[in-house]
């Protein structure tokens, strides 16, 4: 687990979809499947994770900058979700 810029990041090899401190805004961010989660990823929003392995990102590194702006949707769902979780309004 790193913090960059006040924001948590579990790094891991694996992808986590539950891993440490999700539930509390955390990103994570992966390798080893080359890529191959990829659009899961994308297309959902309730997931703070991205492939971060060279081979999924034309072999070049990621930016945190390039990081928040794919995270952002995620952030404004996983807010949403919080606050209804929190009101316990699961509508």
């Amino acid at each position: 687990m790193i913090v960059v810029d006040g924001q948590s990041i579990w790094l891991c090899y694996y992808p986590m979809r539950s891993g440490n401190k999700r539930f509390h805004g955390a990103w994570s961010l992966y390798g080893h499947v080359h890529g191959k989660l990829q659009k899961e990823d994308e297309h959902n929003l309730h997931v703070l994770t991205r492939d971060v392995g060279v081979d999924a990102c034309n072999y070049k590194p990621v930016s945190f900058e390039e990081l928040k702006e794919y995270m952002a949707p995620r952030v404004v769902w996983f807010e949403g979700w919080k606050e209804r979780v929190k009101n316990r309004n699961f509508e």
